[in-house]
């Protein structure tokens, strides 16, 4: 039995590399792994465990890798048992299974505009100087520093038409007691497609958005929260109605009172629980 690893494609958007492996007399091999080694630090980055392969050729993928450097040395390598791979050193370049390669990425030249939006609370990206014939579409990874850290959460997506703006739903708010109005920010842009990538980045001064006030911050809060803000509005309705009609209930109720009722100073009493039992015709409320 033996494999040889044949061809590999290495997408640089996805992280992934698509090896195919030809195998003969398949049925002898039970389980084999494909390795990606780093030949500059000489660990293993990346593996799979292929078991039961099938006769002929096949196609694996290594996913999850880490960003591949460009202009640096890696090797796929096939660990099986002895008898299927020969060493490295008894077959040296034709062994066939190892396949050494360098990465060469093609380059995505771009520039980029920034929009900040402060209304809308986000910062719109254009894209200049990029060639939407050969780019129709990318790939995109966003990520927005102050100070030189890194700020959490990057954007990421796919731009179809590389002719709309990105949209980052991110904008910097002024601090409590601070008196800073404006800050220095550092957007970076990388774009990628199967085959080519590129970065660049720009410095840029952003007015610093105010806070939301109390009111707005609770509107926000209503808005997010219909339950919430249905309940006041019921409440709000059908407090004042019950206040205001409680004379029109007692009138049609003799000998009752109600929360709120007034006494004869006019001042609220304290509430008193209604009778449990309606007053007959002919009826005389005692005295007080």
């Amino acid at each position: 039995a033996t494999l040889t690893l044949v061809e590999h494609d290495y997408e640089p958007a996805r992280q992934q590399i698509a090896v195919t492996i030809e195998a003969k007399n398949a049925d002898a091999i039970d389980c084999f792994m494909v390795k990606l080694r780093d030949m500059e630090t000489m660990e293993t980055i990346g593996n799979r465990q292929v078991c039961n392969p099938e006769e002929g050729r096949s196609a694996h993928i290594l996913e999850n890798l880490p960003k591949l450097v460009d202009g640096r040395s890696y090797r796929l390598e096939v660990d099986a048992q002895q008898k299927i791979c020969p060493t490295e050193e008894s077959a040296g370049e034709n062994n066939p299974c190892l396949r050494p390669f360098t990465v060469r990425l093609n380059t995505i030249p771009f520039s980029f505009e920034v929009q900040p939006q402060p209304e809308l609370g986000q910062i719109q990206v254009m894209l200049r100087e990029l060639d939407i014939q050969a780019f129709p579409w990318v790939e995109y990874h966003a990520t927005i520093l102050q100070d030189g850290v890194t700020l959490p959460h990057p954007f990421e997506g796919v731009l179809n038409d590389p002719t709309q703006p990105i949209t980052l739903p991110y904008y910097p708010e002024a601090q409590s007691g601070s008196d800073a109005q404006i800050s220095n920010y550092k957007i970076q842009i990388t774009l990628s497609t199967n085959d080519a990538e590129g970065q660049a980045s720009q410095e840029v001064a952003i007015t610093l958005r105010q806070p939301p006030g109390f009111f707005a911050r609770l509107g926000d809060g209503l808005n997010q929260r219909p339950f919430l803000s249905t309940t006041l509005l019921f409440l709000l309705i059908a407090l004042p109605l019950l206040y205001f009609g409680r004379g029109w209930l007692e009138r049609q109720l003799p000998g009752t009172r109600f929360l709120f009722s007034r006494g004869v100073n006019g001042r609220a009493t304290s509430p008193i629980k209604p009778v449990t039992q309606l007053p007959t015709t002919g009826w005389t409320p005692p005295a007080p």
